[in-house]
């Protein structure tokens, strides 16, 4: 006998969500954390298969009494795609501050785990995929090693598209790749760093961006 039902993603479980508050009459509230069509469209690159994943996630949007969106930003961009504006509220996200918080013995973790001694420390966290826009990343920082050789950039995270970056750079390159790691540590190597990259053009909301500001790190 529920009185609400989040359905947090448009898969089966989502469905089945959907499903269950049209079977018990219960208020529906829809979170939109990713945006599928964008995420396609950077791996596929596929237009007709674009309008396909839109018009699905949409059409399983328009079912809910209620949707809950990361930010006042994406709330536009979603009324822009045909969302019905007057169902979407803000979905404000927060992270617990006494585990993500500042650390003195930062860098000393990260010169003792990775081998980083003096060397200035740009950090990327996160899940390890194309359509994070790493390329460009990975670009950026090798025009930075032009005229600063000694900078490091040190890509935290798993993914699918982790192997293919690592047949292609290595630590002579000045890139440390050290894939999945315990969460505990995340607040060491936030504290560590000396910036925080975020390149997607893809997330709705990067809870990595929060978890490094409440770490100290710009």
């Amino acid at each position: 006998d529920p009185d609400e039902i989040y359905i947090s993603t448009p898969g089966p479980v989502g469905i089945f969500g959907l499903f269950m508050t049209k079977l018990l009459n219960t208020k529906s509230i829809g979170i939109f954390h990713t945006d599928f069509t964008l995420q396609a469209h950077e791996i596929i690159g596929h237009g007709d298969m674009d309008n396909i994943i839109e018009n699905s996630i949409r059409l399983f949007y328009s079912y809910m009494d209620e949707i809950r969106v990361p930010t006042k930003e994406y709330i536009r961009i979603l009324a822009d795609r045909g969302y019905d504006e007057s169902k979407m509220r803000v979905f404000r996200r927060g992270i617990d501050t006494l585990r993500f918080s500042p650390r003195s013995t930062g860098r000393e973790f990260i010169a003792n785990r990775f081998g980083i001694s003096d060397s200035p420390v740009l950090l990327y966290a996160g899940r390890i995929s194309k359509d994070k826009n790493l390329d460009f990343l990975v670009d950026v920082f090798m025009n930075i090693r032009t005229s600063h050789a000694n900078v490091i950039l040190l890509i935290v995270g798993d993914g699918p598209y982790l192997k293919t970056l690592r047949q292609r750079y290595n630590r002579d390159n000045g890139i440390i790749f050290t894939g999945r790691l315990d969460r505990v540590l995340l607040p060491e190597i936030y504290s560590g760093a000396d910036v925080f990259l975020f390149p997607s053009t893809t997330d709705t909301f990067g809870m990595d961006v929060i978890e490094a500001q409440s770490c100290g790190l710009p």
